[in-house]
């Protein structure tokens, strides 16, 4: 039968064979990885504290803040009816059935034709 040895079972300094079931004793093998820095902890149950009141804070001090009803007239309204166009200028009377879609498409095209072809002839005028 073949014997297989490893670093565990040789007679080392500081290191118990595997056959007594002794733990081996790793801190000559750490020693280079030990520095002369002074170990970090906690800074306390305070700061804890005010972190959850600032987590907690934040948020809710935005949605009162924000969530009043005077800011939103204020501040979004105005907006609003930047972006979108009053109800009065768009188009209600869409086509429904494909020849009224035709003559609409149709028309589109002409103005799109009209317009390039003032394009060109301003285009020739100013050279």
């Amino acid at each position: 039968m073949n014997s297989v040895t490893c670093d565990a079972d040789r007679d080392e300094p500081g290191v118990e064979s595997r056959d007594h079931g002794s733990t081996r004793d790793y801190s000559e093998y750490y020693s280079e990885f030990k520095t002369n820095q002074p170990t970090t902890t906690m800074a306390g149950p305070l700061l804890e504290v005010f972190r959850f009141a600032l987590y907690l804070s934040l948020p809710v001090g935005a949605m009162i803040h924000y969530g009043k009803p005077e800011w939103y007239t204020q501040n979004v309204l105005p907006y609003k009816d930047r972006i979108f166009p009053p109800l009065e200028s768009t188009h209600r009377n869409l086509p429904v059935d494909q020849a009224a879609l035709k003559e609409e498409l149709a028309k589109i095209m002409a103005e799109k034709r009209a317009r390039r072809l003032q394009r060109e002839k301003d285009a020739e005028q100013t050279k």
